[in-house]
């Protein structure tokens, strides 16, 4: 049974892999939401560099493990921000590695206090660049007979071009965006009826609610649906204590739950951590799977290391890009 719900679940990666999306890492939105959203570049006058390791299904032989590298950050006086993730995956045979690089551009710049009455709008377009492998010999850990897996190992990469829109006012916001919006085959596959590059939406939602002068409550929700998938959904509460203007400390609940062509229901419930200490930060997410799973595995964690800056710091990248 183990070796069945195995065979599920890496299916279920690498059919995620193949539709050309980063879809490890856009679960992580909470750290970082310009995984899902490319108008987030740059960003409320405000930019940051971090680097986050991710493993999940823990228990199983080859649990998939994953890695990023993400930086973005405001073009001084030019209402523009640039962002820039670098992804690997390696999940047992396969393997999924990318590059997606953003620009924004944004309006009523300096409207992202709590108190301001002005709305700030971003409109926001990426690209991506992907490449996935698969080595015959390891994947599944068993014998594949698949006739376009003859050869040991195949690879394949692939482009695509993303879009995003951000609306914020006083503490709430709600951003659209669709990746994936060429569809392009997969060359690895050859049925119609198999997986191709197809549309993915996301919507996320969320308001930040002042509690006295330390306390804040931001309940928020996400989902994002695909012409592969149904649809996936986050309840997400947070809350923060604000030590001072720069420091705090944040933690998340979020319940995840989905309706896919593989199965149904609830899928986890998850815990993320996040301190802030001056421009430096530090997350761990935690997640709980409540389905069938769970009797497999713990689920899965992940780590996230960063230091944020706001416009003209630090001097020396603020220097480069102003000469943009």
């Amino acid at each position: 049974m183990k070796v069945i719900i195995q065979l599920l679940l890496y299916l279920l990666v690498l059919i995620q892999s193949t539709n050309g999306q980063n879809a490890v890492f856009q679960n992580q939105y909470l750290f970082n939401p310009l995984l899902i959203n490319p108008a987030y570049a740059g960003g409320q006058k405000e930019g940051e560099v971090q680097v986050m390791y991710k493993k999940y299904l823990s228990g199983f032989d080859n649990a998939p493990v994953s890695k990023l590298f993400s930086i973005h950050a405001p073009i001084p006086k030019k209402r523009i921000g640039l962002g820039l993730n670098v992804f690997s995956d390696s999940n047992g045979g396969s393997g999924f590695k990318g590059l997606e690089g953003s620009f924004a551009y944004h309006i009523n710049y300096d409207t992202v206090d709590l108190k301001d009455s002005k709305y700030h709008l971003s409109f926001g377009i990426s690209s991506t660049i992907n490449q996935l492998s698969i080595d015959r010999a390891n994947l599944f850990g068993v014998e594949v007979t698949d006739p376009i897996l003859s050869n040991r190992k195949l690879s394949s990469a692939s482009g695509n071009a993303n879009i995003g829109l951000l609306l914020y006012n006083r503490g709430f916001s709600i951003g659209l965006s669709i990746y994936n919006i060429v569809p392009i085959p997969n060359k690895l596959y050859t049925s119609i009826l198999e997986p191709k590059s197809s549309p993915l939406v996301f919507i996320q939602s969320g308001y930040r609610l002042p509690v006295g002068e330390q306390f804040t409550i931001t309940p928020s929700l996400m989902f994002h649906t695909q012409q592969n998938a149904n649809y996936n959904l986050d309840v997400n509460l947070g809350f923060a204590y604000h030590i001072n203007n720069k420091d705090f400390v944040q933690l998340i609940t979020t319940y995840k739950s989905f309706s896919e062509n593989l199965s149904k229901g609830s899928q986890a419930i998850a815990m993320n951590v996040q301190m802030v200490f001056s421009s430096f930060f530090v997350g761990f997410h935690f997640e709980i799977p409540t389905s069938i799973v769970s009797n497999f595995t713990s689920g899965g964690h992940a780590i996230q290391f960063g230091y944020k800056f706001q416009e003209g710091k630090p001097k020396l990248l603020q220097s480069q890009l102003e000469e943009f």
